[in-house]
């Protein structure tokens, strides 16, 4: 599926601890980022970062020292701008089981519902 939709997959963290054994990105100690600089520039045809959680886009900020500009019809579009390239920045709603039930009832099928209609674009 993500050769289908030209997507690639890595995580922004390469290594960490965990407080109090809690699987909440918060608890996340002693971070150390992968190196993201370089597969950006060794990547050039990359146009689009997806990011799975608010805390990915806090430890972006913090990676490339800059912010993110959000769109004003829809929070989850925004841009980040990183060695002058603008990147399109989609924030999906989180894969985590808890990220699930903090969505209510209907979590599941708003989730899928999402997930869609970002790949359809």
């Amino acid at each position: 599926m993500l050769e289908k939709h030209g997507l690639g997959n890595t995580d922004v963290i390469s290594q960490s601890t965990r407080a109090n054994k809690s699987s909440s990105d918060e608890d996340l100690k002693e971070i150390v980022h992968k190196d993201l600089r370089t597969l950006l520039k060794t990547h050039p045809e990359i146009d689009t970062l997806i990011y799975t959680s608010e805390f990915v886009k806090k430890q972006m900020n913090a990676i490339f020292n800059t912010y993110h500009s959000i769109d004003g019809t829809n929070k989850k579009k925004q841009t980040i701008n990183i060695y002058g390239i603008v990147y399109q920045v989609r924030i999906l709603y989180s894969p985590s089981p808890s990220g699930l039930r903090n969505m209510g009832k209907n979590g599941k099928e708003k989730r899928f519902i999402q997930y869609k209609e970002f790949l359809e674009m």
